[in-house]
């Protein structure tokens, strides 16, 4: 038998045996599951880099396919997301507030104790003006950015003035 029928027995018999060959795939995974995680481990640590560059031309290449399936997948999920984003600003916003008002939720002005009402504020004003943080924080990017920066002294919780 030469190369080619080789090569075309191989494929007639993958094809006649599809099923078999696919259960014993399983059946050697199942058994040897630990074996496959330590190699692909051991892959993955020793090739990075080639990994990394790998799956930034697999992007590139197919960026307008990311994009779209992105783009679907916002439409699908918003109002889902949109409950996550809450959930996750409300997180942060009562981790920051926590450790501003020392655990007591409360404005450092006038003792108000309503969590919606309160927000974080400069306790100098000046390093508003003269923009000491070099960032344009507002909202939630602020609780971001004090959580990351473990909350400088430079900030209290007050209450939000809502001027109808």
């Amino acid at each position: 038998m030469n190369l080619l029928q080789k090569s075309t027995y191989g494929k007639q018999y993958r094809i006649k045996n599809k099923e078999k060959i696919h259960l014993q795939r399983k059946s050697y995974r199942n058994k040897n599951k630990e074996k496959i995680e330590t190699s692909k481990k051991l892959y993955n640590n020793l090739n990075q880099e080639k990994i990394k560059d790998y799956m930034k031309k697999y992007y590139i290449n197919k960026r307008d396919i990311f994009l779209e399936k992105s783009k679907t997948q916002r439409k699908i999920n918003l109002n889902r997301m949109k409950e996550y984003d809450k959930k996750r600003q409300s997180k942060i916003k009562t981790i920051v507030i926590n450790h501003y008002s020392n655990g007591k939720n409360i404005c450092a002005c006038c003792g108000y104790s309503d969590f919606n009402g309160l927000t974080i504020d400069h306790i100098i004003p000046v390093l508003r003006k003269r923009n000491v943080l070099n960032r344009d924080l507002g909202g939630v990017n602020t609780y971001h950015w004090l959580r990351k920066n473990n909350f400088p002294d430079v900030f209290k919780s007050y209450v939000l003035i809502v001027i109808a």
